[in-house]
């Protein structure tokens, strides 16, 4: 090699090494509330994108192009369930095999619920929310949010072992509020307990069971929401039967339903509370306000 070459060759190769070592990982998570856990780790360490990002239901999602790009990018993909939302197995198969995907609801240190019962008998299997009849909204409860957010912590240190200590600590400090959380929740959730409610679908089990309130009523069994004359007819005997006064509906559902089953009893209030946090920002402490606003909306439905 010529000596002249070689002072050039080391510049060169010296101007590259800044990036090379600071390599990100690029991390996509599939829906906003785990997307706020994930963030509470990384705490802007990595890029990181939000797959769902619009108001919609996300078993109903259908990617567009800027998706489809995230996906391809993507180094490590944060999911609840292959179940949760069948199509994004699929999609993301089709469109990157290299990415680890990881299935939170899947992590051993989860304990998953069996799905609600509806009050007419019927399980709950035609949502694309169940995993062999379990309810998949885990992160209903603080404390399997401490056990995601710990996880996310050690696969994120694998993937970056450099920055093995900042994430170790960001799950740290995330596991301190949410635990603060968990114990100003049940505070604010005690006078609710032993009554009944009416909710829109099955998916509240973890946040019913964590905090020892009655399991809420879904009211709608089936697969495309439509409740027959039959059906609407018991659940006004139920709603009656029970002294059920509150129906506690999400933002992306029709009222239709709970407006005829609010007509038969005067008292009934009609509430709406967001498990998914569509209208929050992607911050880590959006979590703790979406399990807030929650609380909040449940206990104005539910109080005398």
């Amino acid at each position: 090699m010529s000596l002249k070459l070689a002072p050039l060759i080391f510049v060169i190769f010296g101007s590259l090494m800044p990036s090379l070592t600071l390599a990100e990982v690029n991390i996509l998570t599939s829906i906003r509330p785990l997307y706020y856990l994930v963030e509470g780790v990384n705490q802007g360490i990595n890029t990181h994108n939000l797959l769902v990002a619009d108001a919609l239901s996300p078993h109903d999602y259908q990617p567009k192009p800027s998706d489809i790009q995230k996906i391809k990018s993507a180094d490590i993909i944060f999911r609840i369930d292959a179940k949760f939302q069948p199509r994004l197995t699929k999609i993301i198969a089709n469109n990157n095999r290299t990415a680890e995907v990881i299935s939170v609801a899947q992590l051993k240190e989860i304990a998953l619920l069996p799905n609600e019962t509806h009050l007419t008998g019927h399980e709950t299997n035609g949502h694309g929310h169940s995993n062999n009849n379990f309810d998949l909204h885990i992160w209903l409860s603080p404390l399997n949010a401490i056990k995601i957010s710990d996880n996310i912590a050690l696969l994120l240190s694998k993937l970056d072992p450099k920055n093995r200590e900042k994430y170790q600590y960001n799950a740290k400090q995330q596991a301190i509020h949410l635990k603060k959380l968990d114990l100003s929740l049940h505070k604010k959730l005690q006078p609710l307990q032993g009554l009944d409610f009416f909710s829109y679908h099955d998916a509240y089990g973890y946040l019913t069971n964590r905090f020892n309130l009655n399991r809420s009523l879904a009211i709608t069994p089936t697969l495309n929401h439509q409740l027959s004359a039959k059906r609407i007819k018991d659940l006004i005997a139920i709603a009656q039967q029970k002294d059920v006064n509150c129906l506690m509906l999400e933002p992306q559902f029709s009222t239709k339903y709970a407006k005829i089953i609010s007509n038969s009893r005067p008292n009934m209030r009609i509430g709406t509370w967001d498990l998914l946090g569509f209208e929050l920002e992607l911050k880590p402490n959006s979590f703790h306000i979406l399990l807030n606003n929650m609380a909040d909306n449940l206990a104005s439905c539910l109080k005398p």
